[in-house]
């Protein structure tokens, strides 16, 4: 019995370790049930489900595995899951050495496991086990702890050898880890678990009939600063008309979702939340998605637009809605920015289908289409709900368009924002690459001056050598607003990214004597970065032209859909010939780690030039053949390299002068 009291201790405390941060339920516990099942339990109110992941090992190369997940609560006291001892056996081996095999055999983009490379162990309070100090959060103070250097053979022979039995060594305090053992099926040597809280609506929303524009209330748990996609699923796909975000008061989140873009009907609905579990940005990052269980909702709208157009792109601009009653007069109003009013169109529908074409004037005959003074309009549409040909005052129905939006400022702007200290924060460099680093940003901004455009350059703080967390998050705030800004068309980033967040606190380096990696966060709670979704939010209505992340794994994620470009390829004759004729964009980013390894100088070069030759070239060439050319004449990246990292969406043929300006976009 102290056998599997010392082993079950081992994995409720390994569980622990791995949420320092709340990463996943508090509480955990781990006991033995009948000698041949293992039984987790943590706290629960009743009415919350879990996502149950076991692995054989901490080594990093070993992948967690899903046992359950939406497993609902049990008790509103502590939730139980009962796991056969054999199952976990078959997952993992029943040796040492099994196990090891299972952790290096995984696909990893990380070193490959060696299991007589020596590591770094805790002994923990019991003099006995052993955890490895990989699992402690980044940074934490070693002090008080024992620390043992020791390899994975070494650790597995050590137990192995004991078979169970009490050693002399043992006896004198000697740390190991022991078998769980029934007589028939033996538990893995080691077993490590954790439970997350899957995020879940706050109210059982299957109880309403949703209509319009809806906020629904999430609970994130402890989640909500780790969360960095969110989205929600109609019928199994993803749903565009959402939104991540916060409603009466900072505590409060949840998803803003416009159920009016649905036609009145049954469906199912879902919703998918990505955390980030560790402190990384780069391919190193750790992801975990938590789905929770679906719900059948019905939609009811007396009003929807299942064919509305956000932008306002040419000298008019139709209006188009489905009312419920098929057989009524309707009319909209329209109003500024101000919320005075502007015009008025009204008519009369047979079948239910609105469709109005507004030519931009208001009700005194004055031309409406100055973006300056008019950005976007309010509308709101008003009917019958009962029919019968004509709205009586007792059953008029009046509710919200969505807003639309003027197409484009006169000239699209350029905003350059890039990571300051980069070369000054590292070690090894001379002052003169940060020197040449700031010059390749200033000459980044120089090409659109070189065209008559305006652009800016913002510098994000970097780094912890010189900035106080304040002063760094400070300037991230700041640029999430910039990037909002209506007249902004043409953004280029360089600094850390991932698939799902651009920026970061610091340089990561894993070891003393080799080059960055990749950024990291002083911690989780750290907002020295932007996600995409935060981007998503503040572009809605504000169609970008051209975007340049410049940092790894920007095109691997949905970043491109952050900035309203497809991710996609397409010639002009798409947009020319799309119903709602969008404006042409294009998306440039890497779709993996780039530039790790290669001269610093050469890297300096391409950042410097590939603008100039954007702006300045032979030909005026597009954007993918200045980039291309860029590298190839500065000896950057191989050619092969170059090609098979670097991502274009949207329009790759895009050249700096087309189509940012207001009259530049027309189709036949």
């Amino acid at each position: 019995m102290n056998i599997l009291k010392r082993a079950a201790l081992f994995v409720a405390l390994t569980i622990a370790s791995f949420v320092p941060q709340a990463f996943g339920v508090i509480d955990q516990a781990i006991a033995i049930l009948n000698e041949t099942n293992l039984v987790l339990s943590w706290p629960s109110k009743g009415y919350e489900t879990y996502l149950v992941q076991y692995r054989p090992t901490l080594s990093e190369e070993t992948p967690w595995l899903n046992l359950t997940n939406a497993f609902p609560a049990n008790s509103t006291n502590r939730t139980t899951y009962v796991i056969p001892c054999c199952a976990l056996v078959e997952l993992a081996g029943t040796n040492g050495m099994s196990l090891m095999r299972a952790a290096s055999n995984t696909e990893s983009k990380s070193q490959s496991f060696d299991p007589d490379a020596p590591r770094l162990w805790v002994v923990l309070q019991d003099g006995k086990n052993l955890v490895p100090l990989s699992i402690y959060p980044h940074g934490i103070s070693t002090n008080g702890m024992t620390l043992i250097e020791a390899s994975w053979a070494e650790v597995m022979s050590n137990k192995s050898s004991k078979n169970g039995q009490k050693t002399e060594s043992e006896n004198e305090g000697g740390p190991e880890v022991m078998r769980i053992s029934n007589g028939g099926c033996d538990c893995p040597d080691m077993g490590f678990f954790r439970v997350f809280h899957i995020p879940d609506w706050v109210l059982n929303i299957t109880n309403y009939v949703h209509e319009g524009p809806t906020f629904l209330a999430v609970d994130f748990k402890d989640y909500r600063d780790l969360v960095t996609h969110i989205e929600v699923l109609v019928n199994g796909e993803p749903y565009p008309h959402a939104d991540f975000m916060t409603y009466g008061g900072p505590t409060n989140w949840g998803m803003g979702i416009y159920f009016d873009h649905l036609t009145n009907g049954n469906y199912q609905i879902q919703l998918v939340t990505t955390l980030q579990l560790n402190d990384e940005i780069g391919d190193n990052s750790v992801f975990l998605a938590l789905t929770n269980l679906t719900r059948s909702i019905t939609v009811f709208n007396q009003v929807t637009f299942p064919d509305w157009n956000d932008f306002i792109q040419g000298d008019t601009y139709t209006f188009n809605a489905k009312l419920a009653n098929p057989d009524t007069d309707w009319w909209i109003d329209i109003y500024d920015v101000q919320n005075n009013y502007v015009a008025t169109g009204s008519g009369h529908t047979s079948n239910g289908q609105v469709s109005w074409t507004w030519d931009l004037l208001d009700w005194q005959s004055n031309n409406r289409d100055d973006f300056d003074s008019d950005p976007y309009f309010y509308s709101e549409i008003t009917f019958n709900s009962g029919g019968g040909g004509g709205p009586g005052p007792m059953s008029l129905i009046t509710r919200p368009t969505r807003p639309p939006i003027k197409g484009y400022p006169n000239r699209g702007e350029w905003l350059i924002s890039f990571s300051d200290r980069w070369y000054s924060d590292a070690p090894y460099y001379p002052s003169d690459v940060q020197t040449k680093y700031l010059e390749a940003m200033t000459n980044t901004r120089g090409g659109p001056l070189l065209i008559g455009d305006t652009s800016y350059l913002y510098p994000l703080r970097f780094g912890t050598n010189v900035y106080t967390q304040a002063q760094r998050e400070q300037t991230w705030t700041n640029l999430l607003e910039w990037i909002g800004d209506l007249y902004i068309r043409n953004f280029y980033f360089f600094g850390h990214g991932n698939a799902k967040s651009i920026g970061c606190d610091q340089h990561l380096y894993p070891s003393t004597n080799g080059p960055w990696t990749g950024g990291i966060l002083t911690s989780r709670k750290s907002k020295s970065l932007l996600y995409s979704w935060q981007v998503q939010q503040k572009t809605k209505y504000n169609r970008y032209r051209f975007v340049f992340l410049d940092g790894c794994s920007t095109a691997a994620g949905d970043w491109p859909n952050a900035f309203n470009v497809s991710k996609t390829n397409h010639t002009i004759q798409f947009y020319e010939n799309h119903p709602k004729h969008p404006r042409p964009s294009v998306f440039v980013g890497w779709n993996e780690v780039v530039g790790a390894g290669t001269d610093v100088n050469d890297s300096n070069d391409f950042r410097n030039n590939w603008m100039g030759i954007w702006a300045n070239g032979s030909g005026f060439p597009s954007i993918k053949t200045a980039l291309e050319n860029a590298n190839s004449i500065y000896g950057w990246l191989p050619p092969g390299t170059f090609n098979s990292k670097i991502r274009f969406y949207g329009y790759d043929d895009m050249k700096i002068r087309d189509y940012n300006g207001k009259g530049d976009w027309r189709w036949p």
